[in-house]
């Protein structure tokens, strides 16, 4: 077939692609060597359309593969135009050389369908090119709207780690705070503890030293109260062998004076001296000192009048406390009266040395 059989009104025939591939129109009735190079132009071109399609996904990527097919269409109607006009003109020279031309003929008048089809493939060009547009800029205000989200939210984020780090930072503060009280108060417990102990030990330690103080203390006083009494009992005895010969003495003294006195004149018997020194030195004990504060022994001497009169009193033996020496003195002039000695007797038998004890 050669350019001569080409339709004048230059129509075109659809053929549907592969799934995803754009839809072609490919002119009718061309060449074979124009329609292989068509063939080679629209297969480059899909290929291209194909590498900028199958990445692409939802509205967006519909919207660049219906404009990729649009640009396929014109680029290869342009491309079989362009390899048309050689012929053409050749055949416009043909008849010229052949002596037919028509210097008067009007121009062809475009193909009315090219130009619908063009029309077409402009709005829809345009169609395409305001949704586009529209896509991105929804793309781009989504975009927008989820990068500023994604701010604030890695910035929600980063406040709540900031404070979640404040928050341990304080806890570890105030736990460290309250172990170095802990730690504190248990070191001035046991300090507290250990001074209890030493001051118990030494307590302990003192009372053991008194303890053992007092006890040699009540053993020099036991012993030197066994020594008085061993020296009390030999001092009474002494006394008593004293008032025994005394008493004998004045007997063998009165039955010796009794022929020179009156008839009624009578001495006391021993029996009647001993007694009433026993009731005088009872008598003593009675009006003892009470209440004195101190120890010791204090050795007294008076002597009595036979009606019990006190006719002097004073002291043998110190205890080398004034005070005990004192109260003793008092205690014995406060006795008066004092038993009354027995008919008969001397002055002599009415005198007494009486050990006071202080204990």
């Amino acid at each position: 077939m050669d350019g001569s059989s080409l339709p004048a009104d230059n129509s075109a025939r659809e053929i549907q692609p592969e799934q995803a591939v754009p839809r072609i129109l490919i002119p009718e009735e061309r060449p074979s060597w124009m329609m292989g190079v068509a063939v080679a132009v629209s297969l480059a071109l899909h290929g291209v359309a194909l590498y900028q399609i199958l990445p692409r996904s939802g509205q967006q990527g519909a919207i660049e593969q219906e404009t990729t097919a649009i640009s396929v269409n014109l680029t290869f109607t342009q491309t079989v135009d362009t390899l048309a006009q050689p012929e053409q003109a050749e055949q416009a020279g043909g008849g010229a050389a052949a002596g037919q031309p028509d210097p008067t003929a009007p121009e062809p008048e475009p193909d009315a369908k090219i130009a619908e089809e063009d029309t077409r493939v402009e709005a829809e060009r345009q169609k395409l090119e305001a949704d586009r547009a529209k896509a991105e800029a929804d793309a781009r205000e989504k975009a927008e709207t989820e990068a500023r989200e994604r701010v604030e939210a890695e910035a929600r984020i980063q406040a709540e780690q900031e404070a979640r780090l404040k928050a341990e930072a304080q806890a570890r503060l105030e736990a460290e705070a309250q172990e170095r009280l802990r730690t504190e108060a248990e070191l001035r417990q046991k300090e507290q503890e250990e001074a209890q102990r030493k001051a118990e030990a030494d307590r302990r330690s003192q009372e053991e030293a008194k303890r053992k103080a007092d006890a040699e203390a009540e053993e020099r006083r036991e012993a030197e109260e066994r020594a008085r009494e061993a020296r009390e009992d030999e001092r009474r005895k002494a006394e008593r062998e004293a008032r025994r010969k005394a008493a004998a003495k004045a007997q063998a003294q009165a039955q010796a004076n009794s022929a020179g006195k009156s008839a009624s004149r009578v001495s006391a018997s021993s029996g009647q001296i001993i007694s009433y020194a026993s009731r005088v030195r009872a008598h003593v004990a009675q009006n003892r000192p009470r209440g004195s504060a101190g120890k010791g022994t204090v050795v007294a001497v008076f002597g009595l009048t036979e009606s019990g009169g006190l006719r002097y009193v004073r002291i043998a033996r110190s205890s080398g406390n004034a005070g005990l020496d004192q109260a003793v003195l008092s205690a014995l002039r406060s006795a008066t009266p004092f038993p009354s000695a027995p008919a008969g007797s001397s002055p002599g038998q009415r005198e007494f040395t009486i050990p006071v004890y202080f204990r």
